[in-house]
């Protein structure tokens, strides 16, 4: 039995027939991406977010010191956000952002590069 897309008013509520797969598939396709029937949520792209902050940081001439100093994050911490170590945290984000003088989306837009949603 498929499952169409909900009307208005039926937003998240299953028909009580449909099994707990059409249930999930319906949530995820109305959330993620639904390829062959399988939902893949693609990984962020941290090593694209270290790029857009070192080409930030070298449009301006500041070095990781100076980035350091108009943002209040140590220098570890960028120096692993540009190499695309791991995940950075939001505040960090949002500090970097504003250091650039530039909005949060803005910066954590290559994040998603490469994806289709």
């Amino acid at each position: 039995m498929a499952v169409g897309l909900p009307t208005a008013g039926t937003l998240g509520a299953a028909p009580p027939a449909a099994s707990i797969v059409q249930r999930v598939g319906l949530y995820n396709a109305l959330h993620c991406r639904w390829v062959a029937g399988v939902t893949t949520i693609p990984d962020p792209d941290y090593r694209a977010l270290g790029i857009e902050v070192a080409k930030l940081r070298n449009l301006r001439g500041w070095s990781i010191d100076r980035l350091a100093e108009e943002s209040g994050v140590d220098r570890k911490s960028i120096m692993n956000v540009e190499v695309g170590r791991h995940a950075a945290r939001v505040p960090t984000l949002h500090s970097l952002a504003h250091a650039f003088g530039v909005p949060l989306h803005v910066l954590i837009r290559p994040l998603c590069s490469g994806h289709n949603t």
